[in-house]
């Protein structure tokens, strides 16, 4: 997220060659946040969290991955696929920052319940 954030997407980063960081920096942040999600959604019961939490995890990241493809489908091809590009990416992003907000919560609200499976014994 550093290089989307220091590195603007704008026609003068085109011309000066630091749009390619910008790029860079949103393709590994959006496919590292949607396949977390996905990936977490496997553990969450191993870590005290209920099935809800599994079901919205994989749907977020699925969602998010799926918005990626159709944005990379659009690029490729040239045209819209069903929607135009800025749909497609704010679909990705949004998926995984909505995933964050709601795993966040999530785990608060079972640390305080006492509910999530801590291993005592595992140095951290």
């Amino acid at each position: 997220m550093v290089f989307v954030g220091t590195f603007h997407g704008s026609q003068e980063a085109v011309e000066n060659g630091t749009a390619i960081l910008h790029i860079l920096g949103a393709v590994a942040a959006i496919f590292a946040g949607n396949g977390l999600s996905t990936v977490v959604a496997r553990r969450a019961s191993a870590l005290g969290l209920p099935r809800l939490f599994t079901v919205i995890s994989a749907g977020l990241g699925i969602a998010g991955l799926l918005s990626t493809a159709l944005l990379a489908a659009n690029i490729a091809t040239g045209t819209a696929v069903i929607f135009d590009d800025g749909v497609w990416e704010r679909g990705a992003v949004y998926a995984l920052v909505a995933w964050q907000l709601f795993a966040a919560t999530a785990v608060i609200i079972a640390a305080k319940r006492g509910a999530l499976a801590v291993d005592r014994n595992r140095p951290a």
